[in-house]
């Protein structure tokens, strides 16, 4: 049984699913801005990631070496580096 958000999680929550959308509107129209679809993937976990935690379950997960989880791979500077091949990085590949 899944617990129950805090108001501070739940409001996190909602925040990054409304800047979300409004990127989401901003890519539809420049949809050749690499920068936009990064933000749109980074908030898309972020969310999926505060969901998780707040549900208790994001430590139960077993974490890639190459992602920790997300999906995204990144060098030592920071920079996105593409998608990874663990199975967080196949379920975000699907949504890209």
């Amino acid at each position: 049984m899944a617990k129950a958000m805090s108001v501070e999680a739940s409001n996190y929550v909602e925040a990054m699913k409304q800047w979300r959308e409004a990127l989401g509107k901003v890519y539809d129209n420049v949809s050749f801005y690499d920068e936009v679809r990064q933000a749109i993937e980074s908030i898309d976990q972020a969310i999926a990631r505060a969901e998780r935690s707040a549900e208790g379950t994001l430590e139960a997960e077993k974490r890639c070496e190459y992602c920790d989880g997300t999906g995204d791979v990144h060098d030592q500077t920071g920079e996105w580096r593409g998608v990874c091949v663990c199975e967080a990085g196949k379920a975000l590949k699907g949504n890209i």
